[in-house]
């Protein structure tokens, strides 16, 4: 607590008035940060030699006290001054993040130990006894989980904690604790019947009770745990994960409705081709109107692959309409590349769409290198006329060379096109 108090009272001033000032930085406190965090393991770093001393010599109840005597002397600390602001967290979060790393990298060493059975139980029970009857009890408990999944690595360990836990009402706040020992005793029921009370609430538990139920090869447990996954998380990353083992022939409608929600987040053509003649004429119509509102490029891709150039043509000109006059590349819609799909059937309406966004954007440009080169690429698109239509393009050029004589840097940009 007395060095802790010491970095405490740390003020900005003490990092950047060895450092040439305030004004050398442009970092928003990026570098103060670091240096305070450097300052708290510092303070930790012949604790954890004097941890690792107990743990190589067997004494693990030592040990355990010794964490618990660390873990209570960073609780409520804070910084005095203007620390504070320079800090993304607060000063007590930071030095249980840095003890938390130390404990962790305690476990490579408790491999190599053999501890006394006794010994490593009221280790364990120092912890679970320790804020028992506190209001914060199962907080400082969880901060010790994976503590306690390293000591609990055998058979007859594990099985006394499961119980243990139990009974204190502790095995599904304690989630990770009750799976790994669940593990060590090979009891796939217990692992299974706890994971999904917490699984769909907690996606990290969901994906591994996806692989526990793969593992097992009960697929039809892991198409119904499937549907909640895809379901109730529908922002994570479930999706590429169920689009590789969900089977059509288990589940015929989360099938199609993860590979047309991989179609629409990757823009994907082959995910869509995969189940579209699984859908109904009024699922593809409604999939289809809504990648035209939402999925722009996708659609584009469907019209082609369906030989629909007149229809992308038309697309094109409603984005390009007076209501929407303007686009940019780097829009979600490819515009460009729509372009050049259709240039080869329609490349007198093409040259026209494209010669009017040009000319806006000409007119509009910024008179440096960057407006320069930014208005030049609207040009892009003509460079696939077919040959018939070069001298068009050729045309147009040479107006633009002319209009700007004055300004090399801009016929530079355009002779890159």
């Amino acid at each position: 607590s007395q060095k802790m108090d010491d970095i405490g009272e740390l003020e900005p001033d003490d990092f950047y008035g060895r450092h040439g000032g305030y004004d050398n930085y442009d970092d928003e406190g990026d570098e103060y940060e670091e240096w305070i965090e450097q300052k708290i393991e510092d303070t930790f770093a012949p604790f954890e030699k004097e941890a690792q001393k107990y743990l190589q010599n067997g004494a693990i109840q030592a040990a355990t006290e010794f964490f618990i005597g660390l873990y209570e002397g960073c609780l409520g600390l804070e910084f005095d001054g203007d620390t504070a602001d320079y800090m993304s967290e607060d000063f007590e979060s930071v030095a249980l993040s840095v003890l938390k790393s130390l404990i962790l990298r305690q476990n490579e060493t408790i491999k190599t130990v053999v501890f006394h059975e006794n010994d490593v139980k009221t280790s364990i029970l120092f912890v679970l006894d320790r804020w028992a009857k506190r209001k914060n009890a199962v907080e400082a408990i969880d901060f010790f989980e994976y503590y306690f999944i390293a000591l609990s690595d055998r058979q007859e360990i594990a099985e006394w904690l499961i119980e243990e836990i139990d009974d204190r009402e502790l095995s599904l706040k304690l989630i990770n604790l009750t799976l790994a020992n669940a593990e060590t005793i090979n009891d796939d029921a217990l692992w299974i019947s706890r994971a999904e009370q917490v699984a769909y609430e907690n996606s990290v538990i969901m994906q591994l009770l996806l692989d526990k139920y793969l593992s097992l090869k009960q697929l039809t447990a892991f198409h119904k745990v499937a549907n909640a996954a895809f379901t109730n998380f529908k922002n994570s990353n479930f999706v590429p994960y169920l689009k590789t083992h969900v089977l059509e022939k288990y589940d015929t409608n989360l099938y199609i409705q993860v590979h047309l929600k991989s179609a629409t987040e990757k823009s994907s053509l082959e995910d869509f081709l995969t189940v579209r003649s699984l859908l109904t004429d009024s699922q593809e119509k409604d999939f289809i109107k809504n990648c035209k509102k939402d999925t722009q490029n996708l659609y584009v891709k469907i019209l082609y692959q369906d030989s629909d150039l007149a229809s992308i043509l038309r697309f094109i000109k409603e984005k390009n309409s007076p209501i929407n006059p303007y686009y940019s590349f780097s829009y979600d819609f490819d515009m460009p590349k729509a372009l050049f799909l259709i240039i080869e059937k329609y490349p007198d309406d093409v040259f026209s769409i494209v010669e009017k966004q040009a000319t806006q954007a000409f007119d509009k440009m910024k008179m440096d290198r960057k407006g320069y080169a930014h208005a030049c690429t609207y040009l892009k698109p003509l460079k696939d006329l077919p040959q018939s239509h070069k001298n068009k393009y050729k045309t147009l050029i040479t107006s633009l060379s002319e209009r700007f004589k004055s300004r090399p840097a801009f016929l530079d940009e355009l002779s890159r096109i």
